[in-house]
């Protein structure tokens, strides 16, 4: 997916995106060029041409980087620790426990080249977890999430272990059969779907052992479709509650009028999760 085709597919469902994004001067642009010694991949640098300059913060909530390109430029030239070749910083900073998560392309000579997750423990990159097979992909998720669908009211969170082929096409089915149809979005990592009272998605990345999916709309059609899939798929449900408790920081001007502390952003239902002891960070949802 292009970034001209997620933006729109962004804004066919939040209007108000087009309105607030903006994009990089070029000449910033060429900075940025310059302080990394290398040219730039052609979906980034059309991303920063519409999105560099303002993001309209669309992944505050669900992964909770900064893309802007002021940021990254400030990065390079103030921060004591980078990333390794071939991989490209592209946004900062999501902080999980001990580790830092940031997002990178992977071979900046490319075209269009796949997204990943780098994780930073004491500024040295320990591993990286796929995010999207392409950074157009990534805008659609962050947009769908933030702008749509975190901001229905009750949300269920589930996950199916080890699935097959046979068992993410009897997913899809019986969302189907509760009346969410696939949107033209769905591309690589992900699947979305979009009805009038519910929206639903998914992320299983390859080699990862577990899909992930989320349900949101109101209480009563998010806990039928948890409890089918349930039964008639095997999903193990996590979660069934009100968004806003998962997401509050975006529900802030609505709740109160004030932002929500800072410290309260990362919580143990964001894109990861670290909730054990071991010192490893679990995949990517």
């Amino acid at each position: 997916m292009d970034i001209d085709t997620a933006i729109r597919h962004v804004a066919e469902l939040w209007p108000e995106f087009l309105e607030r994004i903006a994009g990089a001067a070029d000449d910033e642009i060429r900075a940025l060029e310059e302080a990394i010694r290398r040219p730039l991949p052609r979906s980034y640098r059309s991303f920063l041409a519409r999105m560099g300059g303002d993001d309209a913060g669309f992944a505050a909530g669900f992964a909770g980087d900064d893309f802007r390109l002021e940021t990254l430029l400030a990065h390079y030239q103030h921060a004591s620790w980078g990333v390794p070749r071939p991989l490209l910083l592209v946004g900062l900073n999501h902080v999980v426990g001990e580790a830092q998560v940031h997002t990178c392309l992977t071979d900046a000579p490319a075209n269009d080249p796949r997204v990943v997750y780098a994780v930073l423990r004491g500024g040295v990159v320990d591993q990286t977890l796929p995010a999207a097979q392409s950074l157009g992909e990534l805008v659609f998720r962050y947009g769908f999430c933030n702008f749509f669908a975190f901001r229905l009211q009750t949300e269920g969170w589930g996950q199916l272990l080890h699935p097959d082929a046979a068992q993410i096409a009897r997913l899809e089915r019986r969302l189907a059969a509760a009346g969410l149809a696939r949107h033209p979005a769905s591309e690589g990592y992900a699947a979305y779907f979009v009805s009038d009272g519910l929206v639903a998605h998914y992320t299983h990345a390859p080699g990862d052992e577990r899909l992930i999916l989320l349900v949101h709309g109101q209480e009563v059609p998010v806990r039928a479709v948890m409890t089918d899939l349930t039964r008639e798929v095997g999903l193990a449900v996590s979660w069934i509650g009100d968004t806003v408790d998962q997401h509050s920081h975006l529900q802030a001007d609505v709740a109160s009028g004030e932002d929500e502390d800072e410290d309260e952003e990362y919580d143990e239902y964001d894109e990861f999760e670290d909730d054990d002891d071991s010192g490893e960070l679990p995949r990517s949802s």
